[in-house]
């Protein structure tokens, strides 16, 4: 999936982005599906 392949910090320091741009899943949404590979190379952000 490549994630942390970019990452960025709010200037509170209280959110984090992880960026995976090999994520395959077409999922949205919190706890979407993580079987899901039907859409290659989508990408995803993954935000903490």
């Amino acid at each position: 999936d490549l994630f942390g392949t970019s990452v960025a910090l709010s200037g509170d320091g209280n959110t984090l982005a992880v960026g995976a741009q090999g994520e395959d899943s077409n999922a949205t949404g919190i706890n979407g599906d993580p079987a899901d590979n039907s859409a290659a190379s989508s990408g995803a952000v993954y935000v903490y």
